[in-house]
């Protein structure tokens, strides 16, 4: 069973680089190892009190995923429960946290594709490699569960000065609200930076309310994404023209900027002064685009 489900996992991925290992649930599979972030113990602590927001600055890289699963993994493993929350359809949440027990990709695509059809990073396979961590997670024993916060595709745009931008945030705090409200442990966020930011704020003429400033269930804690360059994938327009793929990006980082590693508000090197939007950074170094994890739909 095992082997046919990696020749599966092979087979969807031939077209999109290293196929992700499948989880077999109960199979004996090592755990895998967390490697947290330096400066983990802080974020750790404010995990028991606070919904902590990984806030990415481009969707579609291997380190956000990364960086969120190492705390996750730490927590899990140091006895206390936690809940991941990912920026995907609000009513994919069963189907995703059914798949930390069966672990079988193509059930997952077969009842998410809405999810994994939209190639704008969120559906990466890095997101497909975090979740099968935390299958390994569950597994073992650990308890870890997942849901999804957004819930984009319940608005008309077309209809709202604001592109639906404000509508759409106050319905993915609703969302955490109602998951934070029925769990007692850590819950963590994965979701794009203008969402995890703890002000509102104007942007190309439009005024975003972002999530993170109507979650009410607990207070928020918020991370912003520094990268020391590389690339994210994203779909999107890149000098006025329709673009899908791996985008390169600059360094805006110090030399001296710490690679793999948490810090807090005025205490980090390269603070800008907004803290009224973050209340820390994650330093994940370069980073490396992930492509989608079904870049086609795969065989029935």
């Amino acid at each position: 069973m095992r082997g046919a489900i990696a020749v599966v996992m092979l087979a969807l991925c031939a077209a999109c680089g290293t196929a992700p290992v499948a989880v077999v649930p109960g199979s004996g599979t090592p755990v895998p190892a967390c490697h947290p972030y330096q400066g983990f113990e802080v974020i750790a602590e404010k995990a028991e009190s606070h919904i902590v927001v990984f806030g990415e600055a481009i969707h579609g890289t291997n380190e956000s995923p990364a960086a969120l699963f190492g705390l996750a993994c730490h927590l899990a493993k140091e006895g206390a429960p936690v809940l991941v929350g990912l920026e995907a359809e609000r009513t994919f949440s069963d189907e995703l946290d059914a798949f930390l027990d069966h672990g079988d990709a193509v059930r997952l695509y077969g009842t998410t594709s809405g999810m994994w059809d939209v190639h704008d990073g969120r559906s990466s396979q890095a997101i497909l490699l975090l979740l099968q961590n935390l299958a390994e997670l569950r597994a073992a024993g650990l308890e870890v569960s997942v849901f999804a916060f957004d819930a984009s595709s319940e608005l008309d745009y077309r209809e709202q000065a604001d592109w639906g931008t404000v509508s759409r945030d106050a319905r993915m705090a609703e969302t955490v609200d109602a998951a934070a409200a029925r769990f007692s442990g850590a819950v963590l966020l994965l979701t794009g930076g203008f969402h995890a930011r703890k002000q509102v704020f104007d942007f190309d003429g439009t005024s975003f309310v972002p999530m993170a400033t109507g979650i009410q269930a607990r207070p928020v804690f918020s991370l912003e994404m520094r990268h020391a360059g590389g690339s994210g994938w994203m779909i999107g327009e890149v000098d006025g023209k329709p673009f899908m793929g791996a985008l390169d990006l600059m360094n805006g980082l110090p030399p001296d900027a710490p690679v793999h590693a948490f810090a807090l508000g005025a205490e980090e090197p390269a603070y800008d002064g907004n803290t009224a939007y973050w209340d820390g950074v994650y330093y994940t170094g370069p980073i490396t685009a992930s492509p989608p994890a079904f870049p086609s739909r795969p065989p029935s």
